[in-house]
């Protein structure tokens, strides 16, 4: 099992318990709804990154070509 930073975790179990109690269902499906919003906000994170990596490149291109002029 990989460990995720989440920010705030007690949102995490706030949706999980409120999905639950809504459907009903064992604990097998709250575990689930659990690792589902983990994952999103892994996702998330992943973008974040990506984007500010695309943006340190494109400053970096922008200096690179504003010194060849």
């Amino acid at each position: 099992m990989n460990f995720v930073f989440v920010e705030n975790i007690e949102e995490v179990f706030r949706i999980a318990l409120l999905n639950y109690q809504e459907k009903k269902l064992n604990l097998n499906f709250l575990k689930g709804e659990i690792q589902k919003i983990v994952k999103r906000e892994e996702d998330r994170k992943k973008k974040e990154m990506l984007g500010k990596k695309r943006k340190i490149k494109y400053l970096k291109a922008k200096k690179r070509a504003k010194g060849k002029r």
